[in-house]
């Protein structure tokens, strides 16, 4: 469900809203219709009756030959010749390096909706890469940067920070463990991100400590890790991620662009509208940031489905909000 939902439906957004009853908005209808149903197949067990009002609204009622309860359904089968196993595979991809950028994005505290320069990206093998050249625009979109740039490794953009694990090598290691130590800390920064990798790959490895070669295992150290300024990073799996979070005034104005798209939004949810119903918009906010929303008005009427943009008050349903420093207003009269 949460792929169903966080993944295939916001990322098949602009299929559903098309005007155009074509091919592709069928399939697309198609495809979540049968999920649903699925789903509510599935579910019935353990949620009859929220079950049974989905199978009754997409099946029963628009199919008189289907059983007229999901409780009197059969209970799905996998249909393996639906599966592409490619396209399984380099999606697989590109939910792992969205997620990570996700992660730098949290733990920097930059937001989604602002959109950055770049993104630098180490993959395990050249497989895992061509799945992302595959999906380039769609990485580039759900991260919401500019250009995305492959790296051997991780460039230096990851520096560890070890530390022995006190509770578990005091009583091992006892007397050695300042000189463990000492030697954690100078590690050379290619043989940290060496044990790194051996200890979340669940293997042992050697360090020399006071004449003495000890076999160690990621148990017994205290892992952290560090990015330089300007960058945020995420790894995982042989996965490296590093978003560049410097920001210049055209970014700052495109992510204002994007904030106002979601209050719209938000406002046409509150005034009661259906996905696909156009509006026209109403906008009260300070001159000079008018003046830098002004570039982005095609995107905005795009995205919110406004045929025209004024900035003026009025509409049939108002809101107040914050953008940047300003308080706007946000009117919408439906068309």
């Amino acid at each position: 469900m949460d792929l169903l939902s966080n993944w295939y439906l916001r990322r098949n957004r602009r299929r559903f809203w098309k005007s155009e009853g074509d091919a592709d908005k069928n399939a697309a209808y198609s495809t979540l219709h049968t999920c649903l149903v699925t789903v509510a197949k599935l579910m019935a067990p353990f949620a009859p009756f929220v079950s049974e009002e989905i199978y009754r609204n997409l099946a029963a009622s628009v199919d008189t030959n289907l059983p007229e309860s999901v409780h009197l359904a059969d209970w799905p089968a996998a249909d393996e010749s639906l599966v592409e196993p490619q396209l399984d595979r380099d999606m697989a991809v590109l939910l792992q390096v969205t997620e990570l950028g996700r992660s730098a994005r949290a733990e920097s505290g930059m937001k989604v909706r602002q959109p950055l320069a770049e993104m630098l990206v180490h993959v395990p093998g050249q497989e895992e890469q061509d799945a992302l050249t595959r999906f380039m625009d769609e990485l580039r979109d759900e991260l919401n940067v500019k250009a995305v740039r492959f790296m051997e490794g991780s460039s230096g953009l990851v520096q560890y920070r070890l530390k022995p694990n006190l509770p578990v090598v005091g009583r091992k290691y006892g007397k050695l463990v300042p000189a463990l130590r000492a030697v954690l800390e100078k590690l050379p920064q290619a043989d940290a991100a060496a044990i790194v990798e051996q200890a979340k790959a669940g293997e042992t490895f050697s360090l020399v400590v006071a004449d003495q070669t000890l076999e160690m295992t990621g148990e017994e150290i205290l892992i952290e890790s560090s990015s330089p300024e300007g960058f945020a990073v995420a790894e995982e799996g042989g996965y490296v991620v590093a978003l560049n979070t410097e920001l210049t005034p055209e970014l700052i104005s495109e992510g204002l662009a994007r904030d106002l798209v979601r209050t719209v939004q938000d406002a046409r949810k509150d005034a009661g509208l259906q996905i696909s119903d156009h509006i026209a918009l109403f906008l009260q906010l300070p001159e000079a940031l008018a003046a830098q929303l002004q570039p982005f008005l095609d995107y905005l009427k795009a995205e919110t489905l406004a045929d025209t943009v004024a900035f003026a008050d009025t509409g049939a349903y108002t809101t107040t909000a914050e953008l940047g420093d300003a308080e706007i207003a946000v009117g919408i009269t439906k068309i």
